[in-house]
């Protein structure tokens, strides 16, 4: 139960998120868009153009050029799996 409670708040979450960066309210997110976005942190995050190119088309699973809810939230899902396992084998 605890479990579906993680996933139902994490949902949450990154509907937020992704509703922020739909500025349109089409559905979803072009990848050019999503791409300006990471591009002004880049620096921050340590990427490279090239990075976030291959971050933004990875994401894209259908290489449509829009990245769906869906797609967003499995890259935001696997994203966030991954830090927690980090965190845990540091323990």
């Amino acid at each position: 139960m605890a479990l579906m409670q993680i996933d139902i708040e994490a949902e949450k979450k990154f509907k937020e998120i992704f509703r922020i960066l739909d500025i349109n309210t089409v559905g979803y997110i072009k990848n050019d868009e999503l791409a300006a976005v990471i591009d002004r942190m880049k620096e921050e995050v340590g990427m490279k153009d090239e990075e976030v190119k291959q971050l933004v088309d990875d994401i894209d699973k259908n290489k449509d050029q829009k990245i769906q809810f869906n797609e967003f939230y499995k890259f935001m899902s696997e994203t966030e799996d991954k830090e927690t396992e980090e965190k845990l084998e540091q323990l």
